[in-house]
């Protein structure tokens, strides 16, 4: 489980392992994220055989655990490249106010 803060903007680098692939180009893949009825579909980059999705901060200002996962179109076949959960906490930001 990766643990954040509500507001963070989040990066999410994985590695694809496969014996039937060498390179990416070509393959559909999408990153889905889901929490209480939500779900936010992105496109994530791919450079080589890494696959990266980004959540910006206004994505997680709401807390909670988030379900995430990285699934891929190979020969027509939809398959999970990787799966996780996010733990969105508040954020306790405190501001000090200092006069020269």
């Amino acid at each position: 489980m990766i643990k954040k803060y509500t507001g963070e903007t989040i990066i999410m680098p994985i590695q694809v392992v496969s014996n039937e692939l060498t390179n990416l180009d070509g393959v559909k893949i999408i990153f889905s994220i889901k929490r209480e009825g939500m779900e936010i579909i992105k496109t994530p980059t791919v450079e080589g055989m890494i696959v990266t999705a980004r959540l910006e901060s206004a994505e997680t200002l709401v807390p909670g655990i988030y379900y995430c996962e990285f699934r891929a179109l190979i020969g027509g076949i939809t398959k999970v490249l990787d799966f996780d959960q996010i733990l969105i906490t508040n954020a306790n930001i405190r501001e000090v106010i200092t006069n020269a």
